[in-house]
């Protein structure tokens, strides 16, 4: 009012403020830690939103970083909601992905005993076209090595097989064995006669000697022998023939003519 008691007109001022403290909660967060095996393993970064007890539905922000090496990687999501008040929600989740688990072997060629003198023989290349294995996270690596040992005429190849992957994970060596032998040599008779003789009458002819071979494989061999005659009593003409063949068919032959 004024010195002559005439009074103003009143008027209202309001003020009005937002009592806030609480975040937003989250809604769909995964859990906090996590471990797999393979990085395609790893689901899809979760969906999660967020609700504040005063504006509502409030937008989330997410954040991922990726530190490692894809054999031992970390991955962190960081999801955060804030709203009008600036009141905050942050949450973190961690995934490791680590391969510490081994390829596995499933098909493996037999080995066998290849026989004598084999024209072809197994080698790294091909033995490895005949393993097949499997790792978890993705393919195997097959590894082939061998070392040939000798015993007498036999050979022994012995090869030695693990499968790996990219994470230095390797198998339980499996080993698969060939063995042949090699002979290209005849065995040697002993105690043969003169490649030829003569004689005038038929009862100076002496019987046929007793012939043994000795096999550098299979040691002692007996020989067979044959004999024939050809011509007359006054002319005559004995063929005597030893044979001798060892376990790999090599073969020796000796023949006498008597005349």
């Amino acid at each position: 009012s004024d010195s002559s008691g005439n009074a103003a007109t009143p008027k209202t001022v309001v003020y009005t403020w937002k009592v806030d403290t609480t975040a937003p909660v989250f809604i769909g967060l995964p859990a906090a830690t996590a471990s797999y095996q393979c990085a395609g393993d790893v689901p899809q970064t979760a969906s999660v939103t967020a609700n504040d007890n005063c504006d509502g539905i409030v937008p989330v922000s997410v954040s991922t970083t990726v530190n490692g090496s894809p054999c031992n990687m970390t991955i962190t999501h960081t999801w955060t909601a804030v709203d009008s008040c600036g009141n905050s929600n942050v949450f973190t989740q961690v995934i490791t992905i680590k391969d510490t688990i081994a390829p596995v072997i499933g098909t493996l060629p037999t080995g066998s005993d290849l026989g004598c003198n084999p024209a072809e023989l197994p080698t790294d290349a091909s033995v490895k076209l005949l393993v097949h294995a499997t790792d978890n996270c993705g393919a195997a690596i097959i590894n082939v090595s061998h070392v040939d040992s000798t015993s007498g005429c036999t050979v022994t190849r012995t090869f030695t097989i693990t499968a790996s992957d990219t994470c230095n994970n390797v198998s339980q060596a499996a080993v698969v064995v060939y063995s042949w032998k090699a002979d290209t040599t005849a065995p040697v008779m002993s105690g043969l006669p003169a490649a030829t003789a003569s004689y005038q009458c038929m009862n100076d002819v002496p019987s046929a000697p007793t012939v043994t071979a000795n096999d550098d494989c299979d040691g002692a061999l007996v020989p067979t022998f044959k004999e024939t005659q050809s011509g007359t009593a006054c002319n005559l003409t004995i063929t005597r023939t030893w044979t001798v063949s060892d376990t790999c068919g090599n073969v020796a032959t000796f023949t006498q003519t008597i005349t």
